[in-house]
This record gives C-alpha cells, structure tokens and sequence, in this order.
C-alpha cells in the first residue's frame, strides 16, 4: 500500500512509451560497478535504488519482462521500443531495483555507497569519499 504522505516521483523509459510512477520512499540507493551493471547501462557503473515492487505503477504502455540468468526469482522490465532498462524485480518478487537514471523526479534518497567495486572498470576511477565495498556490504 502507497504511503499518503509520500510525494509521488514519476520515471519514462528513453521514448516515453513506458512510464512508471512510485513513492518517494528508497529504501537504499547504491552504484553498483559489477560486469552485469556496467554492461546493462553501458557506462562505468549502474545507479539503483530499492523500493518495494508493488509500489511501483506503470501508468503508460506495458514493458517488456525478461527472466534472465541473473535472478531465479523475479525478472527485469525494459521498454520494447527503446530497449531502456527501467527496473528488476527481485527477492522473491518482492523488491524492486529502480534504474535511477530511468527517474524523471529526483529522489529523496542518494546513492550513499559502491558495491562490487573490485570488478569495476579499470578505466574509471570513483572520486567520491562514499563507501565501497568489493562485493556486497555484509
């Protein structure tokens, strides 16, 4: 059930077909650096944030679910014209991991640590003073 007293944040894929709209209640937010993310994203590293799936409501058009190697139990919505990564639904169906880039609002919450930073990109270098982590924080 939507909070009421959480504003609403709203996120599109590239091409405006998919939209999406969710509270603005992360329960986490990270940069994920592992092959999988930097493939996905095609950047250095993917912005996440975790949310409960059934806060998230796709308001327009209707993505495409992939069930993929990655989880057994849940699968990744990406838009059918754009082939935009909005979100993966996970841990039994039961949280979202939100493309923050995929955002159109800014969250409240920031990413505020790196994980798997010891498969990152040897061409980049992290400049912030976030944590980091070589793999998921315990």
């Amino acid at each position: 059930m939507v909070s009421m007293n959480k504003k609403m944040i709203q996120g599109e894929c590239a091409c405006r077909a998919i939209q999406f709209e969710m509270p603005d209640d992360l329960k986490y937010a990270f940069y994920c650096h592992c092959s999988l993310c930097r493939k996905r994203s095609g950047s250095a590293f993917a912005s996440i944030g975790g949310i409960e799936s059934e806060k998230i409501n796709v308001t327009l058009g209707e993505a495409l679910v992939f069930k993929d190697d990655e989880t057994t139990d849940g699968y990744r919505a990406v838009c059918s014209r754009c082939n935009a990564h909005l979100f993966s639904v996970l841990m039994d169906q039961k949280r979202a991991h939100v493309n923050l880039g995929a955002l159109k609002d800014e969250p409240s919450r920031k990413p505020d640590h790196h994980i798997y930073v010891a498969s990152k990109a040897s061409w980049y270098e992290i400049q912030d003073a976030l944590p980091q982590f070589a793999e998921l924080p315990t």
